[in-house]
């Protein structure tokens, strides 16, 4: 499965484990070869309908590179509508709010930094040094680092 697919369903998992019936899908996800008969089962052993519907997303991000596919699909023929367009709409990137960062003052420097991975060696890391007034960038990448600076300081 795509990461992005999988950054779909965990963004949106309390909605799906709120509203999925894993009984209503199920045989669809078999139909479609998402599913074993013998892993349905292990997902309806589940006592409750949320844990079967966390089960039931657990399992299907291990399912190979249609299953998000085939699960979109799956919804959509049983009447989860809603839930494929919140999944449709969910941004899928390492994205920011566009929200106004207010100066520190001048000759001050503000910085925010938004990890998108732990490991270093995956990191890319993308700084703007930005000089004047009110200045405000975002930039699209794994790891955000924003730094405003007024550069008439106090002397």
């Amino acid at each position: 499965m795509e990461d992005s697919d999988k950054r779909r369903l965990r963004r949106n998992r309390c909605a799906l484990v709120d509203n999925i019936e894993p009984s209503r899908i199920l045989d669809h996800l078999i139909e479609c070869e998402v599913f074993t008969p013998d892993m349905c089962q292990d997902i309806t052993s589940k006592s409750t309908t949320k844990e079967q519907t966390g089960k039931l997303l657990n399992m299907l991000e291990k399912r190979g590179c249609d299953a998000y596919r085939l699960f979109r699909n799956t919804l959509l023929k049983t009447d989860y509508e809603h839930l494929v367009e919140k999944l449709d709409t969910t941004p899928t990137a390492d994205e920011v709010d566009a929200k106004a960062i207010k100066s520190p003052g001048q000759g001050q420097i503000s910085s925010i930094f938004i990890p998108g991975h732990q490991k270093k060696q995956d990191a890319q890391h993308i700084t703007n040094n930005v000089i004047g007034d009110n200045n405000f960038a975002v930039f699209g990448s794994q790891n955000l680092t924003i730094n405003n600076y007024n550069e008439e300081g106090d002397d």
